[in-house]
């Protein structure tokens, strides 16, 4: 599952929601401006914190549980060689 954080007017995060829809892929779009200001400061914090970033759309990858951590790494490297 992807998550897309965002804005609602971002035409970036627009076409990553196309792009998913098209490959129908799993996904929830997080719109931080239409969060309530305390939540939208989190998320924000978050970008430049721990992304590095100030820019949207930021594309997340959920991964699961810890076998599903495992299936992943897995996977990455069977695709990375």
């Amino acid at each position: 599952m992807y998550i897309i954080v965002g804005t609602s007017t971002c035409p970036g995060c627009l076409k990553a929601e196309e792009v998913l829809k098209e490959e129908g892929a799993l996904y929830i779009k997080q719109n931080v401006d239409e969060l309530d200001p305390v939540r939208k400061l989190a998320w924000s914090k978050f970008l430049q914190e721990e992304l590095n970033t100030t820019t949207v759309p930021q594309i997340l990858r959920y991964v699961g549980n810890v076998e599903d951590l495992r299936r992943d790494i897995s996977r990455e490297k069977l695709l990375n060689g």
